[in-house]
């Protein structure tokens, strides 16, 4: 009797339901989701990027019973499917067919500045960075450039300009000094390839060397080790002018000593009256200068004993 009424079930539901029953066992299958077609579904149907949050919203609309009640808990789909990709290291997340930049932020700035043949100025840097992630925001893009100074993948020139660290630029584009050895090796380079110290009439750059070698001169926020250092340097570059009228007396005894080097003599009214009269006039009051011109002018008349026998 039990034999014939389960032979009969059994017929009934190979007729619904085929190949369910096996050896007088119901094989039901496994009613498992495909999270991950479910996951590409809901971005495709969007049809743009998505923030994780948004998927998740979607996701429990469609299946409001399913076991995963956490944003993070489906993420681990999307990571294993090669269609779909995360932008940087944030929450959105887009198709991989779809076009537009997906790394980091901080990887987008030093690729950015890699195809230049320049530094480029941060804040249109950050522009930049926008129109390939427009999911972010300028404060946000600047931040990550000034992170990627920090850690040394950019090196921030001066001007707010950056560049890469280990490309060699221009010389009209010089390093932003931060720290104050930075600052004093940069002030020495200046005066050497500048043959004078920065002036008061110096714009820009030359503007930002003086005004640190003012300040430094009153020992503003320098520790007693600075201080000495600050001082041999000044000891180091005493002979280069320091300042304009220096620096214009200093160029005027080296015209005089090329003139004579040129010429095997002194230099007369008619060769060039404003040099003639210059050299006649401080004969008499090179004395009386407490500057450095007093031993440009003295130094200039032993070349002239030396070289012409005057003096």
């Amino acid at each position: 009797m039990q034999a014939g009424l389960i032979a009969f079930f059994e017929e009934i539901i190979n007729r619904i339901y085929p190949g369910y029953v096996k050896d007088h066992f119901l094989i039901l299958p496994a009613n498992k989701k495909n999270y991950s077609e479910i996951l590409y579904g809901i971005l495709k149907e969007n049809g743009n990027k998505m923030h994780l949050s948004d998927i998740f919203r979607r996701f429990k609309e469609l299946y409001p019973d399913d076991k995963y009640d956490e944003p993070n808990k489906i993420k681990q789909f999307m990571m294993r499917d090669e269609r779909i990709e995360n932008i940087g290291r944030s929450s959105i997340w887009k198709l991989s067919e779809w076009e537009g930049y997906t790394g980091s932020l901080p990887e987008l700035a030093v690729e950015l500045v890699s195809k230049k043949s320049k530094p480029v100025a941060i804040a249109d840097l950050a522009k930049e960075m926008l129109s390939h992630r427009p999911d972010s925001t300028e404060r946000s893009a600047t931040s990550i450039i000034y992170l990627c100074i920090k850690e040394g993948k950019l090196i921030d020139y001066y001007g707010d300009f950056v560049g890469l660290p280990k490309r060699k630029y221009g010389s009209s584009y010089v390093l932003q000094p931060h720290t104050f050895d930075e600052w004093m090796e940069a002030f020495k380079n200046y005066v050497y390839q500048n043959n004078c110290f920065p002036t008061t009439k110096g714009q820009g750059y030359e503007s930002s060397l003086f005004n640190w070698y003012y300040d430094s001169k009153s020992y503003v926020n320098l520790s007693s080790e600075e201080i000495l250092k600050f001082h041999q340097m000044l000891t180091d570059l005493a002979l280069y002018p320091h300042t304009i009228n220096e620096l214009k007396f200093f160029n005027n005894c080296k015209r005089y000593r090329e003139f004579a080097n040129q010429a095997g003599r002194m230099l007369t009214r008619s060769d060039e009256p404003g040099l003639f009269y210059w050299f006649e006039t401080n004969k008499e009051r090179f004395m009386g200068y407490d500057d450095n011109r007093k031993i440009y002018f003295k130094n200039l008349l032993s070349y002239l004993a030396e070289k012409l026998g005057e003096f």
